[in-house]
């Protein structure tokens, strides 16, 4: 397992037993049963390394924009950035911080109690949550 899916699988795991503070409503989401479920079956499964994404990303990191790209670059793609100004780092501690930042929309901004997605929601409030959203979703097979 790489290190991104086991950071991954540890705040969907708190998001499942109900321990992630919820912004909106002021008080931790609920737990989900069926969740647990699921971050079994995304940790089961083989998830893939996709070179084509790898593609897209760099020839993305390549114009040295911190910017998002347009969506008809990146079809059916998700994309979340990040930057530091430290020069002393290691990788995993960089991606450790990138993901506890992104997480933490939920808890400075909130969903509604129900945890639905919807497209009201992204448009009240999408610009805020979409690096949680982005990072917390299951449909992801491959990185």
């Amino acid at each position: 397992m790489i290190v991104f899916e086991y950071l991954l699988l540890m705040r969907m795991s708190r998001l499942a037993r109900g321990m992630e503070f919820n912004g909106e409503t002021n008080k931790t989401l609920n737990g989900a049963s069926g969740l647990m479920k699921m971050v079994y079956s995304f940790s089961a499964q083989k998830n893939e390394y996709d070179c084509k994404l790898e593609w897209y990303a760099q020839i993305w990191a390549d114009k040295c924009k911190f910017e998002h790209s347009n969506r008809w670059e990146r079809p059916n793609q998700g994309q979340n950035l990040f930057m530091t100004s430290f020069t002393d780092y290691d990788d995993i501690s960089i991606l450790h911080t990138a993901i506890e930042l992104w997480w933490k929309e939920l808890e400075e901004y909130g969903i509604p109690g129900d945890a639905m997605f919807s497209d009201e929601l992204w448009r009240s409030k999408g610009s805020r949550i979409g690096h949680f959203t982005q990072v917390s979703k299951f449909s992801k097979r491959s990185l």
